[in-house]
């Protein structure tokens, strides 16, 4: 690893004030940043602690609507009583992140700032991308966050500080269309928030391998009535995808195509185009049991 200084901060002001020293990088967890700099992909000259945030993690029904710190364990969401009886969608899909040793140590805000996480799922050796080759892209076999699906599905926003001030930004708009996420590296994600709603949701996900695998197609069907849903999918796809206002018939050909897939090692981009009506429709009827 090359050599690099860590400051270990207490508020997030002094977060933003360490950050703006160039080439400087958030820890909280460092379930993923660390592998990245250990492999070359990331390089830092300031690694900046924020575990020690006061109040930087939390779960609380405020208002009308749920709260969760950036700096939450996901084994806490988990466990939260409060998330487990209102959206129960997301502890759900936060049990099937990783291991438990993992989960025990990353953050909600590592997940969703980490967007492109390490792959770890072909266990080759001499992988090109994780020896710091520069002309080498990102693995293909790396999915998005998988807390950006159910964050998305319950049209949740961020709250993103920087020392200019604050800012929310809509979950399923937050991976832009190049890919990449809508923060800059002067900025702290400091809270993710939804409004409580009494929606019927179900979630059907492909995902290789079964244990510890990346979602490679991930689908969230919220039913609305009427015959009527509103989908959310994710995965090994190019960005988050909101549609609103769906019948079953509308689960064809057209819709598939819309999705623009990863190519991957294991799965085809073919083979995920074939599965995914299968997995949407499933969840459609998965939600009306609910």
């Amino acid at each position: 690893m090359n050599t690099f200084k860590y400051k270990k901060v207490s508020t997030i002001d002094d977060a933003l004030q360490a950050l703006s020293a160039d080439n400087s990088k958030l820890i909280a967890g460092g379930t993923d940043l660390l592998l990245k700099v250990k492999h070359g992909m990331s390089r830092i000259n300031t690694l900046v602690d924020i575990s020690q945030i006061e109040k930087f993690s939390y779960m609380k029904d405020e208002s009308g609507s749920i709260h969760i710190g950036a700096g939450t364990k996901i084994n806490d969401i988990i466990h939260s009583e409060i998330l487990v009886s209102i959206a129960p969608i997301i502890p759900l899909i936060a049990a099937e992140i990783a291991s438990p040793e993992i989960r025990n140590v990353a953050t909600v805000g590592g997940n969703v700032c980490c967007a492109r996480a390490n792959c770890g799922t072909c266990f080759l050796p001499g992988c090109k991308a994780m020896t710091a080759d520069r002309t080498i892209l990102p693995c293909q076999n790396a999915s998005y966050s998988d807390l950006l699906l159910p964050f998305a599905a319950y049209d949740a926003l961020a709250v993103i500080r920087s020392s200019n001030g604050t800012r929310k930004v809509q979950i399923e708009n937050y991976i832009k269309p190049d890919g990449k996420i809508d923060m800059t590296s002067q900025e702290i994600l400091t809270e993710i928030f939804f409004k409580k709603d009494a929606s019927k949701k179900a979630y059907r996900c492909l995902r290789y391998p079964i244990s510890m695998g990346l979602p490679y197609f991930s689908v969230i069907a919220d039913f609305k009535g009427r015959e009527k849903f509103d989908l959310t999918v994710g995965g090994a796809t190019k960005s988050i995808y909101k549609f609103r206002g769906l019948s079953r018939e509308d689960v064809n050909v057209f819709l598939i195509d819309k999705f623009i897939f990863k190519e991957s090692l294991y799965l085809s981009k073919e083979y995920l185009k074939t599965v995914a009506p299968s997995l949407i429709l499933e969840a459609m009827d998965k939600a009306l049991e609910v």
